[in-house]
C-alpha cells in the first residue's frame, strides 16, 4: 500500500467522523423536543422523552384488537405523569397527532391508564401507534374490554387537555 492510499483511507475515516456526531448529537436533540403536552387553564406542561424516563416506570401484558397475541406493553401511568405536573383534573381530553381525541373522566381510567412508551421492549414509532399511546390492561378486568374503553386508548398520543 502507498503512501497516498493510506492517506486517501485517513482522510475519508476522519470526514465522516463529524457526520457520525451530528447524527449523535440530532438524536439526543431529538429526545429533547416535546413529545407531551398537558394543558390546564392557567397552567402548561410539556415533557420530552428524557422527563418522560425520569417517571416511574409501568408494565403489563394484554391482548387488545391492534395488536396479535399478548402484548408487552412499558411506560408511564396517566396518574402518575397529572401527580407530577400538580394539575388536577376530572375530565380529560386526550387528542392524538392526527387530532383524534378521546374524553375520559379521570376517575374511570386513573388506576388503570398507560401513556406507553415502549411495546414488546421497543420504543413506539409513529408508524406503530406512537410515539405515546394511551393503553390499559385490558385482560385484567371485563370492564375494560369494551368500546368505550377501546376509544379511549387514543395512539400518537400528543396532547392532553384538562375539560373540567
Amino acid at each position: 500500500m502507498n503512501r497516498i492510499s493510506v492517506w486517501s483511507g485517513l482522510a475519508a475515516l476522519l470526514s465522516i467522523i463529524p457526520l457520525v456526531c451530528a447524527a449523535h448529537a440530532n438524536k439526543i436533540d431529538a429526545r429533547k423536543k416535546t413529545v407531551l403536552t398537558i394543558e390546564a387553564p392557567g397552567k402548561r406542561a410539556d415533557y420530552n422523552w428524557f422527563q418522560l424516563e425520569d417517571l416511574p416506570k409501568t408494565r403489563f401484558r394484554t391482548s387488545t384488537p391492534w395488536t396479535e397475541g399478548r402484548t408487552r406493553f412499558e411506560g408511564v401511568r396517566l396518574k402518575d405523569v397529572l401527580e407530577v405536573t400538580g394539575i388536577k383534573a376530572r375530565k380529560l381530553r386526550a387528542v392524538a397527532l392526527n387530532a383524534y381525541f378521546s374524553e375520559m373522566l379521570l376517575a374511570d381510567v386513573e388506576d388503570s391508564a398507560l401513556i406507553a412508551t415502549h411495546v414488546d421492549g421497543k420504543r413506539i414509532s409513529v408508524r406503530d401507534k406512537g410515539p405515546l399511546w394511551i393503553i390499559f390492561p385490558f385482560d385484567s378486568r371485563s370492564e375494560l374490554k369494551s368500546e368505550v374503553f377501546y376509544s379511549r386508548s387514543v395512539w400518537q398520543l400528543r396532547k392532553i387537555l384538562v375539560v373540567e
